[in-house]
């Protein structure tokens, strides 16, 4: 994996507010950015809840001088190269993520456009879908963006599941955000109507989660200690999930979300999924997802070591 930060761009003012927030994460972590503009996307869907504003200067213009108006914009500290591709954007974008191994992808999502070259907002969704790397989505403000000034993190909320598969956001967060000056909150929302009972033995752990929450939740607040990471416990009761998950981070005032996205029919309860969709259309802040390319690693093996460290039924 390259240390390297992909930015798509499509010439809206929207898109840019990307730019920022991958600036701050390549200063911490001393990646480089890539710039990346594709020509003749699809038309976006039309998004009516965040209007953006598209400077018509660039319509006709060469995505290429586009994209070096855009580099003298930004500050000289950071690296940078500039990439053009022509075609489908989503195919195209995924492909050469795959072919690059960036470390990050930041994009902003929720725009709306009349015009063939607005697409961010419209395939950030399907490229954190499909991305094998983790992907920063920004929800962008309506202002314009200011391309010095970088945006830090110092809050990040993680959701747990008790699934494997939602581990896997640790980390990443980690690499990215890294531990000093920076606190994380592990949070669990439990529903009240969750607790029954059931042979099956993954079904079981979901069960050692609903009655004995608070003593796994410290096990993996624990385990990111041992880390260096500076780490607060949130178990949250209710059913709507997305809603109490978007509630917790307004509450602490995180700078980001960061969690999975797995969704697998049959295992739903134990992956994010659709709550990850819910937060993305939720949440004002910035929300940081990975999708795991590859199954879900020996679920039942990991019920086994949950089922050794906790209190029997």
């Amino acid at each position: 994996m390259s240390r390297t930060i992909l930015v798509p761009l499509d010439g809206s003012t929207f898109a840019e507010h990307a730019v920022p927030a991958a600036i701050g994460i390549a200063r911490r972590t001393g990646a480089a950015l890539e710039l990346i503009i594709v020509d003749r996307p699809p038309v976006s869907w039309i998004v009516p809840e965040v209007p953006i504003t598209f400077d018509e200067k660039y319509l006709g213009i060469d995505g290429q001088r586009y994209l070096e108006r855009l580099h003298t914009r930004m500050p000289a500290d950071v690296p940078v190269c500039l990439t053009r591709l022509h075609g489908n954007a989503t195919p195209l974008l995924v492909r050469h993520i795959g072919e690059t191994e960036p470390s990050l992808v930041v994009m902003s999502t929720h725009g709306r456009g009349g015009f063939g070259r607005v697409w961010v907002g419209s395939v950030a969704g399907a490229v954190a879908r499909q991305s094998p790397v983790p992907v920063l989505l920004i929800r962008p403000p309506v202002t314009e963006p200011n391309l010095v000034d970088s945006s830090t993190v110092t809050r990040v909320l993680m959701p747990l599941d008790g699934s494997v598969a939602s581990e896997e956001i640790f980390d990443h967060a980690l690499a990215l955000f890294g531990v000093q000056g920076v606190d994380y909150t592990i949070t669990r929302v439990i529903s009240p109507l969750a607790v029954f009972e059931a042979p099956d033995p993954i079904v079981s752990s979901v069960r050692r989660w609903e009655t004995h929450p608070e003593s796994l939740l410290h096990a993996e607040a624990e385990r990111l200690r041992a880390r260096g990471a500076t780490v607060y416990e949130r178990l949250v009761v209710g059913d709507a999930v997305a809603d109490a998950l978007v509630e917790v981070a307004d509450e602490i005032g995180a700078d980001v979300i960061a969690m999975t996205t797995h969704a697998r029919r049959g295992l739903s309860r134990f992956v994010m999924g659709s709550v990850a969709d819910g937060v993305l259309r939720r949440a004002a802040r910035p929300v940081l997802l990975f999708h795991p390319t590859h199954e879900i690693v020996d679920v039942r093996r990991r019920v086994e070591a949950v089922t050794a460290a906790a209190v029997p039924l």
